[in-house]
């Protein structure tokens, strides 16, 4: 791959793309906004972008939305981009977690692929509702598990698939996110009295680094391209859909199927807890 991306923009054209949510003050919208235009496929053209009409307007102006693709709800905004010639091909659905559901069905109902921020809702229930959605409608859905992106993840993947490693009995994963701890150096453990940690995006990282830092501390580099590596993954399947075609062969990006099952895992995971870490079949 080229250190410049991967661009065949011009050859493919730009994949029209709408945004529910991620509009001012948001932080996840500007992640995906971004990872869009890393590789050069999606152009950004329309928006739903807040809750609130006037919010939802200063932001898609803000962003150089046209005023004609600028919308109040995504209820208005599915219908009308689906009747319209110069309309969106797919959507980034960036709302709250509860907020998922309802504009990726709205927009799989409208024919529009959607790319949706994780997790994939709030409740296995509605996690299955989406999946129905997703398989009558027959539109591409990618749910950004945006670590899948990385290239090491993906390596380990091949390996695990492969059967390098045999039966995996064990997955253990850490996520530490430092502003979430809390001051162990009091309590007298010995190991944590070191008066200081810098950190990238951290209180001590300075005016130098904080000019150059993009994403809030806890998030590891390449946190960007992780999500640029899937949405230039899910153009792929875009672009080969628009000829009634598969994807390349290696073409791959979470979907719903993922996102059931990290709900089903989410619930068993709390019952076990309620029922004295009782075995639960999820």
């Amino acid at each position: 791959m080229a250190i410049e991306g991967r661009s065949d923009a011009k050859a493919g054209g730009r994949i029209r793309l709408g945004m529910v949510g991620g509009g001012e003050g948001a932080f996840i919208g500007a992640v995906h906004r971004i990872a869009s235009r890393i590789d050069d496929q999606y152009e950004l053209v329309a928006g739903a972008l807040s809750s609130t009409p006037e919010k939802a307007r200063r932001s898609g102006e803000a962003l150089g939305l046209a005023a004609d693709h600028i919308y109040d709800d995504y209820e208005s905004m599915a219908k009308a981009e689906a009747k319209r010639a110069d309309g969106i091909e797919a959507v980034s659905i960036v709302t709250p977690n509860h907020m998922h559901a309802g504009p990726a069905i709205a927009f799989l109902k409208a024919g529009i692929h959607v790319i949706c921020d994780k997790p994939l809702t709030v409740s296995l229930a509605e996690a299955k509702k989406m999946k129905a959605a997703v398989e009558k409608s027959g539109r591409i859905f990618a749910l950004t598990h945006n670590y899948t992106g990385y290239p090491l993840v993906r390596r380990m993947r091949e390996i695990v698939q492969g059967g390098d490693l045999g039966v995996i009995r064990l997955v253990q994963v850490e996520y530490p996110q430092d502003w979430l701890t809390g001051p162990t150096e009091k309590s007298g453990n010995k190991q944590a009295e070191w008066t200081q940690i810098l950190t990238r995006g951290g209180p001590s990282s300075g005016e130098a680094a904080g000019r150059v830092t993009r994403v809030p501390p806890g998030h590891p580099e390449g946190y960007l391209e992780g999500f640029a590596n899937i949405y230039s993954e899910v153009a792929a399947a875009i672009k080969a859909a628009r000829n009634g075609k598969k994807p390349p062969k290696g073409v791959h990006f979470p979907t719903t199927d993922d996102g059931v099952k990290g709900l089903a895992f989410i619930e068993a995971a709390v019952k076990s807890s309620k029922a004295n870490g009782k075995w639960v079949k999820p």
